[in-house]
């Protein structure tokens, strides 16, 4: 037979719905579902079917909205700023960073051939020589059509290896990080989403289960 149990943690109350049964000759409990804070099966159906409904408004939903409208403007951006270079270069497609990583020639770190001591704020480090990578003719054209058509010269390789820098690339690799940090952002909470709103269908078909067995259904 079974019947609501309360239980106290701390000073909140919660109920269970728990089961008597027999086992080697003893009389033993089992908790058959746990209702929260409702008294029975058929409260703790409607309070899960209300979250249920109150998810498709709450926090969650709007921030998902959000990051989308946010990862749509961006790319709106890009394809307004940069539209020819991406028919050209990634064939209309949006491209991620290690796909213009690897267009730039930043994808991989040059040898280090040794190492300096620089004057820091906090004193004296050691900071580590690259050699110089020459830059292919390609990757000169890709960071000049995607750049503002200007170049500097560096005193020394950066980590790449590069000898020159174009500083118009910064809003164009910035730019492509933003949207994906968005849609990234939209994924994750959306997939939050799904998990919520999976545990709460399950937690319904459960309970409604449970109901149908103690009705004799």
């Amino acid at each position: 037979m079974a019947f609501v149990r309360t239980k106290r943690v701390g000073e909140h109350e919660y109920r269970q719905l728990v089961e008597n049964y027999r086992e080697d000759g003893h009389h033993r409990q089992r908790v058959l579902v746990h209702l929260g804070h409702a008294d029975t099966v058929e409260d703790a159906i409607e309070d899960a079917r209300r979250k249920l409904a109150d998810l498709e408004a709450s926090r969650l939903a709007e921030q998902i909205e959000d990051a989308e409208r946010t990862a749509n403007r961006y790319e709106d951006i890009i394809r307004e700023a940069y539209g020819e270079q991406i028919d050209r270069y990634h064939d209309g497609e949006i491209p991620t960073l290690e796909q213009v990583a690897k267009r730039t020639g930043t994808d991989e770190q040059a040898p280090v051939v040794g190492e300096v001591e620089v004057e820091g704020y906090f004193g004296t480090y050691t900071k580590p020589v690259y050699a110089e990578v020459p830059i292919p003719p390609e990757v000169e054209e890709y960071c000049r059509a995607f750049g503002d058509g200007t170049v500097e010269e560096r005193d020394n390789p950066n980590r790449y290896g590069h000898t020159v820098y174009y500083p118009g690339l910064y809003d164009y690799e910035r730019s492509i990080g933003g949207g994906r940090y968005w849609r990234d952002r939209a994924e994750e909470k959306r997939g939050e989403y799904a998990r919520r709103s999976q545990r709460l269908r399950e937690r319904i078909e459960k309970l409604e289960r449970i109901e149908r067995s103690l009705s004799g259904d």
